[in-house]
């Protein structure tokens, strides 16, 4: 009806057609720092946000700079699908620190990247280090649903070039800005960034995607000790840790079933 899949547009279309289009400008927000930044970055102050009073969720910003990595050319393609190695296990820290959190399970993670190559990658990672039902995938896979912490690997850094996907001047800005609504808006609790930072000052200089990074950054909490939450979930017993990484509470409590032991009069 509109004729754009521009979000910036959809306001003033709104506007225009007053008489049978209503605008839900209010937004009532579990994830106020995030939502906060979302209506004020991304939506030029145009949607209001209220907190929740069980408001929560934290925003951690993991710049790999010092770790200087370079996004390699994933194996077996003809065209570029970039992965990168030390981010891949920087994420596996990072979700066994969202899985420790009290009363989560793997289908409360998500894993976004934006190129289906990494996604691809970092899923087979993920299963090869026996971590199961944690979704992994692309943002337009995302669409539409929420986890209670989603990881953000950018994946690119060391490289020359720019991705089409995260590149404005290839996509245009509203593509942008769709991409990163999508993402945040798939958050219920607490969003994990991961990004070369150097590298996207450099080369994508002066993109929207980098400006919105810049931003997000600085409005992002302390920085956790990632490290000893992942040791501490490889030591997990293996009840605990089939608990976690179960799909739901309840195919959880019947696998435990049946692997108790028949009891022998």
């Amino acid at each position: 009806m509109s004729k754009t899949d521009q979000l910036n547009w959809l306001f003033d279309f709104t506007e225009q057609h007053s008489e049978w289009c209503i605008l839900l400008s209010s937004h009532f927000a579990t994830t106020a720092k995030l939502s906060l930044f979302m209506g004020s970055v991304l939506f030029d102050e145009k949607i209001n946000v209220f907190a929740s009073p069980n408001a929560k969720g934290k925003i951690f910003f993991i710049d790999t700079t010092n770790l200087k990595t370079k996004a390699r050319q994933y194996v077996g393609r003809k065209k570029i699908l970039p992965c990168n190695d030390v981010h891949t296990k920087k994420v596996l820290e990072l979700v066994k620190h969202a899985l420790l959190e009290p009363g989560r399970m793997a289908a409360d993670v998500g894993v976004i990247l934006p190129f289906t190559g990494p996604a691809l990658y970092t899923k087979k990672q993920l299963r090869i280090h026996g971590i199961q039902n944690v979704e992994v995938g692309t943002p337009h896979s995302f669409r539409g649903r929420r986890k209670k912490a989603i990881i953000f690997d950018t994946t690119m850094a060391g490289v020359d070039y720019t991705m089409r996907p995260i590149d404005d001047k290839k996509v245009g800005e509203h593509q942008i800005v769709r991409l990163l609504t999508t993402i945040m808006s798939c958050v219920e609790e607490d969003l994990y960034v991961v990004a070369d930072m150097s590298h996207f000052m450099s080369i994508y200089k002066d993109r929207l995607f980098t400006k919105i990074l810049v931003l997000l950054k600085a409005q992002s909490d302390p920085l956790a000790n990632f490290l000893s939450p992942s040791k501490q979930f490889d030591e997990m017993e293996w009840d605990k840790r089939a608990t976690v990484l179960a799909f739901s509470a309840k195919r959880s409590a019947q696998g435990l079933a049946q692997k108790e032991p028949t009891k022998t009069r």
